[in-house]
């Protein structure tokens, strides 16, 4: 409602575009839409950005007259390691090659090279007893496991080439038995080890399935589960001996296909997807059985399916699919609802230029195809394609009266150049009426000049968007419809955020002027709409002197005026802080500066500029920290005392000293027995004359007896007493406000009156006192006061270290530096002028005795690690960097197949 009283409906967000219709019973097509239908409208809701446009098409590469497009000859298998490496089939597909990314590929392996290295044995060293010819090798399909094997299909003869990547070294060959046949066209390693083998031979087609041994898993469950042995005597198991031999490989272990399968891939549920060359589609096979339809029907050369990380269980990521064209891939969105695969096609343009052919091999989080002999990543260009036109109706809207006149249509949206925005309405009493009603054309909307009619709505930006506005000519009736049709060039669409329609009409004609204005019909209507523009104006300042209160409210200021409003505090705003963080820190301004120079407020500048997230939390002492690594500040003076010092004369062969003597001493215990504990630790036989030995409370002279008086009050007091002359004034000052008056002091000591009249007549003690109320003042100025008062304008700053998000990050110490200078600056503003601080991180606090575990540690991947340079040959200190991961150092313990051989070998 604005100041006249006028109200309006909103359309406002995916809930109220998504009711709308194209006229014709067509929903909206859009973020609700995942499905693939095609009986939707010509307009959708983009929810990335939250508006409605027409709807999007995926744009076609066209292709030049030159281009040779691929053909299932030129496939062939390539994959990535986990160190970027590139592998795959040369053409003449005798032949591995190896390359990284915009590098020139070079030789990995042939069957040659085992035929070189025969001939290069020397004298001594094992060769078989009776030398074979190496069998003619000839490769399809290729893979690298989660285990960085890397696994090479044969075929002829029929089986597995595997290299131990890690390890080094020849393949090891797997070869099916005579009696199957094998002849692999495409390999896809499987989510946690395995592959998974699309078979192709003269009779039929199929996929076997291999374990993470690199061992043929039956897709048919057998009877009972055996355990197959990894040897067994060549004549076959012993009798009695329990252990089964390997199950030979039979030809139903394999999942039989139908059509022309020309490419694999294996889904991280455990299902299989299989693309079709003839049919154009891509069918699931879930427990060797297919589930659900085929997806996709356009032209396919080749796919890589790439996992979402993080996405829900349902999703199986995103399928890359190469057009049989070369030129272009198209994505696909696969998810799996009520065990049926959906492949909705996104709208992404994916333009490829000079592909060769080999195919499109996903790798991490991104897909990758071969452009001569390197490998770039498939990217998207921000390039959108739309229908030419469409049309969005609203549901009825209802003006709560009959014969209600509405009012003005405001609508905020980006036009185009080359878009437009037709709007046309219907009017009517009743509701089933308003079905027949026709439509009226309205006037072309017109962009208002001062930006959005709604107080204090920040103007439009320099993307183009603005408030476009109209008034209803004729719109009469108490409900509305209103119908917005959108066009466009192809290229570009009306991009709409909110729509508005304000009722009933506020007439400056009704209400100010007389009644012989609106005589006359034809005059008045003209008149009518001539008021209409200074009311549009005046209502809208009218509205913002009525909201001026918003100003002052750091959740209903614009962004603009929050600086404004900062100043009221004397403050200037850090440019790099959010809104949010603005206004949180605006709307606590005063509590934040009536918590200066303390300890809270040091911590709270600290977290303002410092935390990921901030929230009213930051600010309530008595809500529980959502960050487990925050910003702690410790005082110096609560620091655990003594700890450290029992390391320090730690040696190897004697180790810590264990103490025995009955728990600590207090004062209730009364000097004697601190003077008796203190005479067996010096004479352990009881040689000297009891009382002939008192603890003295200075540090005797003697280096030996020193360092005798040292350990025994580091292990009776807990402390060691430190006080000297220097520190009487203290002394002095700690009775004074224990005791108010020195009479009091005396009364308590049990002296006379007398013999204590002014403060500057007391000393430290000398000598261990007596009475039990000196005795406990001596005890407590020693152990609380006299390190407090060292230590009480000193503190530290502890900032936490997130761990590198990678193993190899050298710019950590840069970052965690940069961290460290900003929270300097930002404490010697906000510190007491006479404290002393300094910073550090949690990594590097963690000492015996200087800090507190569970509150200034943390205790997760390390402490010594945190944040530390990876080490460098030649260009790092020991102690300070830290190794960063590297290979697993027992490659015998990992379970695939030949890790002990490097030689070229057979095995069915």
């Amino acid at each position: 409602m604005d100041v006249n009283g006028t109200r309006f409906h909103i359309l406002l967000g995916r809930g109220d575009w998504q009711r709308c219709t194209d006229g014709s019973g067509r929903a909206l097509a859009g973020a609700w839409d995942e499905t693939g239908r095609t009986d939707v409208a010509e307009v959708e809701w983009f929810a990335p950005r939250d508006e409605l446009t027409l709807r999007s098409l995926t744009p076609q590469v066209v292709s030049a007259p030159g281009d040779r497009p691929p053909t299932p000859s030129d496939r062939r298998g390539a994959a990535r390691d986990r160190f970027g490496n590139w592998y795959w089939v040369d053409s003449s597909g005798s032949e591995l090659r190896v390359g990284a990314s915009r590098r020139p590929s070079s030789h990995f392996w042939a069957a040659a090279d085992e035929a070189a290295e025969s001939g290069e044995r020397r004298y001594g060293a094992f060769a078989p007893a009776t030398a074979g010819e190496l069998p003619a090798v000839t490769f399809g399909g290729l893979a690298v496991t989660t285990d960085h094997y890397l696994v090479a299909g044969l075929v002829d003869p029929g089986g597995l080439a595997v290299f131990d990547l890690l390890a080094g070294g020849g393949p090891v060959a797997w070869l099916w038995t005579s009696d199957v046949e094998l002849r692999p066209v495409d390999l896809a390693a499987r989510p946690g080890g395995g592959v998974v083998v699309l078979d192709r031979d003269r009779s039929h087609a199929r996929y076997w399935l291999l374990d993470r041994r690199l061992l043929v898993q039956p897709w048919r469950p057998e009877p009972h589960d055996l355990e197959r042995p990894d040897f067994e005597p060549v004549a076959g198991a012993e009798a009695g001996s329990g252990r089964a031999p390997i199950a030979p490989i039979v030809a139903a272990d394999a999942v039989p296909l139908d059509g022309d399968p020309v490419s694999i891939e294996a889904a991280a549920d455990g299902s299989v997807l299989v693309l079709d060359g003839q049919e154009r589609s891509v069918r699931r096979y879930v427990d060797g059985a297919p589930a659900g339809a085929a997806v996709l029907r356009h032209g396919v050369h080749d796919m890589a399916l790439v996992p979402e990380s993080g996405s829900a269980p349902h999703r199986l990521g995103r399928l890359l699919v190469m057009a049989d064209s070369g030129n272009q891939v198209y994505e696909h969105s696969l998810a799996v609802r009520r065990g049926v695969l959906q492949a909705p096609l996104a709208r992404a343009y994916y333009p490829v230029r000079g592909f060769s052919g080999k195919g499109i091999v996903a790798a991490g989080d991104a897909a990758f195809y071969d452009y001569g002999d390197t490998w770039l990543p498939v990217v998207e260009q921000r390039r959108r394609q739309y229908v030419q036109a469409g049309a969005a109706v609203t549901l009825p809207l209802d003006g709560k009266q009959p014969g209600c006149v509405w009012h003005r249509l405001l609508v905020d949206a980006c036009l185009p150049a080359d878009a437009t925005l037709r709007v046309s309405t219907r009017t009517a009493d009743d509701v089933e009426r308003l079905r027949t009603a026709e439509w009226r054309v309205e006037p072309v909307p017109l962009p208002r000049s001062g930006g959005s009619e709604l107080p204090f709505v920040p103007p439009a930006d320099a993307s183009g968007y603005g408030t476009w506005e109209l008034l209803f000519q004729a719109a009469a009736g108490r409900f509305l419809q209103v119908r917005l049709e959108l066009g466009g060039d192809g290229r570009s669409s009306p991009r709409i955020r909110a729509l508005r329609a304000y009722y009933p009409r506020f007439s400056y004609l009704e209400r100010y002027l007389p009644a012989v204005y609106r005589e006359d019909e034809t005059s008045a209507s003209f008149l009518e709409r001539y008021l209409a523009n200074p009311e549009g104006m005046l209502t809208a300042l009218e509205g913002r002197m009525a909201a001026v209160q918003t100003l002052f409210d750091p959740r209903t200021a614009p962004k603009d005026a929050l600086d404004w409003l900062a100043g009221w505090f004397d403050v200037a705003l850090d440019p790099a802080w959010t809104e949010d963080r603005r206004r949180l820190f605006i709307a606590h301004a005063m509590d934040f500066f009536r918590m200066r120079g303390t300890v809270r407020g040091v911590e709270l500048a600290l977290r303002l500029a410092l935390d990921q997230c901030v929230d009213e939390s930051l600010f309530d002492q008595n809500a529980r920290p959502r960050e487990v690594r925050r910003v702690t500040i410790v005082e110096w003076f609560r620091r655990r005392s003594g700890g450290a010092r029992e390391l320090d004369e730690a040696t190897d062969v004697a180790g810590l000293r264990v103490s025995d003597r009955g728990g600590p001493w207090l004062p209730p215990l009364g000097a004697a027995d601190l003077h008796a504990k203190f005479a067996r630790f010096v004479d352990p036989e009881e040689t000297q004359q009891p009382g002939s030995i008192l603890y003295p409370v200075r540090r005797p002279r003697d280096a030996e007896a020193a360092s005798a008086w040292q350990a025994f009050s580091r292990d009776a007091l807990g402390f060691v007493p430190d006080a000297s002359a220097a520190d009487t004034p203290a002394w002095r000052d700690f009775l004074a406000r224990r005791y108010r008056r020195p009479t009091a002091l005396a009364r308590a000591y049990g002296e006379p009156g007398a013999a204590l009249t002014d403060w500057d007549a007391l000393h430290l003690p000398t000598i261990l006192p007596q009475g039990a109320r000196a005795l406990g003042d001596w005890f407590h100025f020693e152990r609380v006061i006299r390190p407090r008062r060292a230590l009480a304008h000193r503190f530290s700053v502890l900032l936490p270290v997130k761990p590198p998000e990678h193993p190899d990050d050298y710019d950590a110490v840069g970052r965690n530096q940069a961290l460290a200078d900003l929270a300097r600056r930002i404490v010697e503003l906000e510190k007491p002028a006479h404290t002393v601080f300094d910073v550090r991180f949690f990594w590097a606090v963690f000492r015996l005795g200087d800090a507190r575990l569970g509150r200034d540690t943390i205790a997760e991947l390390g402490t010594r690690g945190l944040g530390l340079r990876p080490a460098v040959l030649g260009h790092a200190h020991v102690g300070e960097t830290v190794l960063s991961n590297g290979l697993p150092t027992d490659l015998a313990a990992r379970a695939a197949a030949g890790v002990a051989s490097t030689s070229w070998r057979t095995s069915s």
